[in-house]
């Protein structure tokens, strides 16, 4: 019997290093011509990405290459830009090894100096040393081999990052690190070529300052696409995984490429090229499980996120439409950081639009709306984070369907009491607290929703697009007229109008609220259009 196993094609979820892909015959994306650009045409480079979007491939990628590992690279498009394949030494770094503490940091240096130390023969007089040991290694390599050396430093910010509420801990990581890269530009005529990844930039350490020449290519249009997955490298290397993925959800290849699209596609990171890519992770994960599900998050997507924004649920309406001027995108660092521009580097906003004065940043796609706006349901409305899953997913379950009843019930149970578990709510009045909270609810679902959408002759409080159906939402306190006036004001300013001529059903929904702020009280449905 034959093994049904044997022809199975290996996808690289969860293989971080270029070598494995290669080595084992996993699907591998080609990006090696944006790597020999990368490596011939640049010294000392920064690149920021969000994680788990593929920069420790990347690195690794470029360490094979300077090392000289032709063979890695047979078939791939680097083979017909490089001629020599000169093996270079290389210093490589991931400091997602370094610990979230100094101490921890000395430790990694200290075996990963060992390592080279013993490679190039290089004679240690002081260990706790740590500069002059660095210093050694990088002039040591360049005289015993004869070339000039690579650097190759992954994650370089995560030890910065990790430490970055707790601050006597974060200032002895900081004073490790400014005493390491003054040695770097100290001995940039040993050095060939430097490459650093991280999330964002710590500009206090004095690397950017002091490596004045270290040149940023994370908004390049040229290296838009270095990192992640494009939708027609998608198509060009998973198809035999995407036609199964149809068959499994009874779908075309179209409908599963439109799923995926709007599932983990949608990042830009260069307003001059917006070809928009796809999480890697997220994608790679879905195809080889074929299951759309939502592991961006599950695999530390939110772990510092409280520890740089402050107050982010009263931030909601500015998320799918974040205007923040250019420079501050491309030049800002960490300790002077807009609140949109860490959400940008750390992959919950993206590009939507932009030119060198100013950008719109939006939320790319739907596995990032999950994540985000399900990070904001407990701190809007107080309740315990247990059950809110499946709360939602019933939510949009009923309104897929267009039970009102059903759905009137998860609302009204997340909203009791949502405007005294946040005294940030408290300017707003009573109807604009339950928009807000109803709103992040919606969005949570992955439905499309609009919030005080203007209209000729008024403003509707919340529009919600499903599959099947429109829902026009007007909120009304009891004092204010209730459900009743609610519908009134619907009816006579035609609310519902703009949407009667499109293939989904219009419901004409009016909620009343406690003026008390204690909850949603009831609904009516107007007559389905």
């Amino acid at each position: 019997m034959a093994n049904p196993f044997l022809n199975q094609r290996r996808l690289s979820f969860g293989i971080p290093t270029f070598t494995n892909i290669r080595e084992e015959n996993r699907v591998y994306v080609d990006k090696t011509d944006l790597v020999w650009q990368l490596a011939n045409t640049t010294n000392f480079t920064f690149l920021s990405r969000p994680r788990r979007f593929g920069k420790s491939v990347l690195v690794d990628t470029l360490n094979s290459y300077f090392e000289g590992r032709r063979e890695l690279f047979e078939g791939l498009k680097i083979m017909e830009l490089e001629q020599q394949w000169i093996k270079y030494p290389v210093i490589r770094f991931d400091m997602s090894l370094g610990g979230d503490t100094a101490s921890g940091m000395r430790t990694y240096f200290n075996r990963l100096f060992k390592k080279y130390e013993r490679l190039y023969d290089i004679t240690v007089d002081n260990y706790d040393d740590i500069p002059t040991r660095f210093s050694a290694i990088i002039e040591g390599a360049h005289e015993k081999t004869g070339r000039r050396v690579v650097i190759l430093i992954d994650e370089y910010d995560k030890p910065l990052i990790a430490t970055w509420s707790h601050p006597d801990e974060h200032q002895l990581v900081s004073e490790l690190y400014r005493s390491l890269f003054p040695i770097l530009k100290a001995c940039f005529a040993d050095i060939k070529f430097l490459f650093l990844t991280g999330v964002s930039k710590f500009a206090g350490l004095s690397l950017f300052s002091a490596l004045n020449n270290i040149k940023n290519i994370s908004f390049s249009p040229k290296y838009a696409t270095i990192c992640g997955i494009s939708e027609q490298e998608l198509i060009d290397n998973y198809m035999p995984e995407i036609e199964a993925f149809a068959e499994k959800r009874n779908c075309t290849v179209d409908e599963m490429l439109t799923s995926l699209r709007n599932t983990y596609d949608g990042y830009h990171f260069s307003y001059e090229n917006m070809t928009g890519v796809y999480n890697p992770f997220s994608l790679t994960n879905a195809l080889e499980d074929l299951t759309l599900t939502y592991e961006w998050v599950n695999s530390g997507g939110t772990k510092y996120l409280n520890d740089f924004i402050g107050d982010l649920e009263m931030k909601v309406d500015k998320l799918e439409n974040w205007e923040v001027a250019t420079p501050s995108l491309t030049s800002s660092d960490v300790h002077h950081l807009e609140d949109a521009v860490f959400l940008y580097q750390t992959g919950y906003l993206t590009l939507k639009s932009g030119n060198e004065n100013n950008c719109v940043l939006t939320i790319p796609n739907k596995e990032v709306r999950y994540t985000l706006y399900n990070m904001l349901i407990p701190m809007l409305t107080g309740r315990e984070v247990s059950g809110l899953s499946i709360d939602i997913m019933n939510l949009r379950k009923a309104m897929q369907h267009g039970d009102i009843e059903e759905a009137f019930a998860y609302l009204k149970a997340r909203c009791a009491d949502a405007p005294y578990s946040n005294k940030k709510l408290g300017s707003y009045s009573m109807e604009e607290r339950f928009n807000y909270v109803l709103c992040v609810l919606l969005y949570a679902c992955g439905f499309e929703v609009q919030s005080e959408r203007h209209k000729a002759g008024g403003r509707i409080d919340i529009v919600v697009t499903t599959d099947h159906y429109i829902y026009v939402i007007e909120l009304k306190t009891t004092a204010n007229g209730g459900v009743k006036k609610a519908l009134e004001q619907i009816r006579e300013q035609q609310y519902a109008a703009p949407f009667e001529a499109g293939d989904r059903e219009v419901i004409s929904l009016g909620i009343e609220v406690d003026n008390e702020g204690k909850g949603l009280i009831s609904y009516e449905c107007a007559n389905k259009s």
